[in-house]
């Protein structure tokens, strides 16, 4: 998947475990982690309701693919 930049974008999806107290600050963190060490910048962030996730926890077309 590449954007208007022409750059590769990946997709990630994340859940967090049983017993993290603040999972947007968790969510945060990991984001500031990812840019100051790896070069990573979040382009997308959209939190998932749980109605539309899967008992694996994926969205229902994340199986299929693209297309």
């Amino acid at each position: 998947m590449t954007r208007r930049t022409g750059r590769t974008v990946y997709r990630l999806e994340l859940r967090p475990e049983p017993g993290v107290r603040d999972p947007i600050l968790a969510l945060r963190s990991l984001l500031k982690i990812a840019l100051r060490s790896f070069g990573l910048r979040a382009v997308l962030v959209e939190e998932l309701r749980p109605a539309s996730v899967d008992r694996e926890g994926s969205p229902p077309d994340a199986k299929n693919g693209p297309g």
